[in-house]
């Protein structure tokens, strides 16, 4: 079925949201890290057509967004969970770490944790590695303030969206 031009736009706006509201919340579903927040099977079905017509699926990505806007990440070494093998390597000529990392399957901080000896790579040398790669990673996460939701979530557009905030989890309390 084709798509009529502006129709989502149309909707969006009748919801009172900015037409870039559900572009961005998209935008942050699929890039960001939010892989790491949204389970893959939630992921699948937010979309810009269901969004804005599902209150059920807003919701959702709005809760996803929000983590996304809140986790802080960063790039780690990580061991492949799935193969907890040591191997070894033996050095040849012309060998560096970034290159033996390379080759395999390993990062050149796995080699140095477990070859503290490896100051200068020497041919004939024996290095022991288990498999590795960088990844992002959460490594921890914004309190949950109406202060930083507002910074966060609503990106300091509306000078008074904390009070609205805070108004509102009052009215719940």
């Amino acid at each position: 079925m084709a798509r009529q031009a502006g129709g989502e736009a149309a909707l969006i706006q009748q919801k009172g949201l900015a037409p870039n509201d559900y572009d961005a919340i998209i935008t942050r579903i699929n890039k960001e890290g939010s892989d790491l927040v949204i389970p893959p099977t939630l992921r699948a079905g937010l979309n810009a057509h269901n969004i804005p017509r599902d209150p059920t699926c807003n919701i959702k990505a709005g809760l996803g967004y929000l983590l996304t806007k809140l986790a802080i990440f960063s790039m780690a070494n990580v061991l492949d969970p799935s193969d907890g093998r040591e191997y070894s390597h033996t050095v040849k000529a012309g060998d560096c770490l970034a290159s033996i990392a390379k080759r395999s399957g390993t990062t050149v901080e796995t080699l140095k944790a477990m070859n503290h000896q490896i100051n200068t790579l020497k041919p004939g040398q024996i290095i022991k590695y288990k498999k590795a790669s960088t990844k992002m990673i959460i490594s921890g996460w914004r309190p949950v303030t109406t202060s930083n939701i507002a910074m966060k979530y609503n990106g300091g557009g509306d000078a008074i969206y904390q009070k609205k905030l805070e108004y509102c989890l009052s009215a719940i309390r």
